[in-house]
């Protein structure tokens, strides 16, 4: 039965929890008798149903919780989650008793590793962080689901504010001299440039394309995606999100671009002969006709934009699906469209990305709003 006392000047809570088969005696101070009663009340309900009577760390829970993803998601989604577990070891939270977390202490690590500098010598950043919570919410969201835990507290706990990095839409005139360069440096990435600028989809959608997924009357049907991990590529069923698995239309331009990589790829085909890799059928193959390691696509794309006369920190593979979704919204195209064609989950996720960044459409909200003031005021 837990109860409430006097001790100094605080009010406890007290109540019994079970560690290896021993009852052990909990408190908890407040400054008032009613919060005092009010948590007594609580770690009773929970005693009851079994919850808190482990006093595992957050550490340990993170370790179990780590183990069991492993085999739940992609590699390259677990070293993520690995990566950001490893911040919360660093800012001293993970010898905490998983049922003594609170979103105070979550909070008070977040700040130290806004001010504490990483590995890489400098703090994170509140984008950083907020991924780290994320990761915590969903760890603990399961410590919940197990009755580990009564309630979330990384659901409950204030992530740093802070603008997300703007996003770096090209100009015509840069897609163009980046496509002059691929034209004499790279002509095999043309028509997958081309492709990812006509469709807007992910690299990864791009190289895991197959022939069979075109309908040449005008639409292609995205159905699996070449994904990379610590130097190793592998092809995956299914897209990032069950919005990723999509059918979408196609200009004549990209049909012709992709006729154009059908010869191109017929050619190396009949060169190679025997030792042409079968069963892939890929659209954009690599010379032997298995799947491109996406690093490499990324680091010729990086190279034709330096050459170009890019700004040194865009990242032009993904800058091309940036500049398709913005030039869609600047041409009127709806926004549900734009985010059914990209393969977002939701339109808040297209919204958020471009909306904010489209100068051209805030401009013409801003003329529209200016004639309608002065229709009022000649009237």
């Amino acid at each position: 039965m837990a109860s409430v006392r006097r001790h100094r000047a605080l009010w406890q809570a007290v109540w019994a929890v079970y560690e290896e088969g021993r009852r052990v005696q909990r408190s908890r101070g407040f400054s008032s008798y009613a919060e005092a009663k009010a948590h007594a009340a609580k770690m009773e309900l929970l005693e009851r149903r079994g919850v808190g009577t482990s006093r595992i760390t957050l550490g340990e829970y993170l370790t179990d919780w780590l183990t069991a993803k492993q085999t739940e998601v992609e590699a390259n989604t677990y070293a993520g989650y690995q990566r950001h577990v490893g911040h919360v070891r660093r800012c001293h939270m993970t010898g905490i008793a998983l049922d003594a977390l609170t979103p105070k202490i979550l909070e008070d690590g977040y700040r130290y590793l806004l001010k504490v500098p990483s590995g890489r010598g400098k703090p994170l950043s509140a984008q950083s962080v907020r991924h780290i919570n994320s990761v915590l919410q969903n760890a603990l969201a399961d410590a919940v689901r197990h009755r580990m835990l009564d309630s979330n507290p990384a659901a409950q706990a204030k992530a740093p504010r802070g603008q997300s990095p703007k996003v770096e839409v090209p100009s015509a005139t840069q897609i163009q001299e980046l496509l002059v360069d691929l034209t004499a440096h790279n002509p095999d990435l043309i028509d997958l440039a081309l492709f990812i600028i006509g469709t807007g989809v992910r690299r990864s959608e791009a190289l895991g394309l197959r022939w069979s997924d075109i309908d040449w009357s005008g639409r292609i049907h995205i159905r699996q995606v070449v994904i990379e991990h610590a130097g190793k590529w592998s092809i995956r069923q299914g897209t990032k999100s069950i919005a990723g698995q999509r059918s979408i239309s196609i200009d004549e331009y990209v049909v012709e671009a992709l006729r154009h990589q059908q010869a191109r790829v017929a050619e190396l085909r009949l060169k190679l002969g025997r030792l042409w890799q079968q069963g892939y059928d890929l659209v954009f193959p690599n010379t032997e006709g298995g799947p491109r390691a996406p690093a490499s696509v990324t680091k010729a794309f990086t190279r034709a934009a330096r050459r170009a006369g890019w700004p040194a920190h865009s990242s032009p593979v993904h800058s091309l699906r940036h500049a398709a979704a913005s030039h869609a919204l600047a041409q009127g195209v709806d926004l549900a469209t734009i985010s059914r064609r990209l393969g977002h989950a939701s339109t808040a996720t297209t919204a958020r990305i471009y909306l904010s960044s489209n100068e051209e459409r805030d401009v013409a909200a801003a003329k529209a709003m200016a004639s309608l003031t002065r229709k009022k005021i000649v009237s």
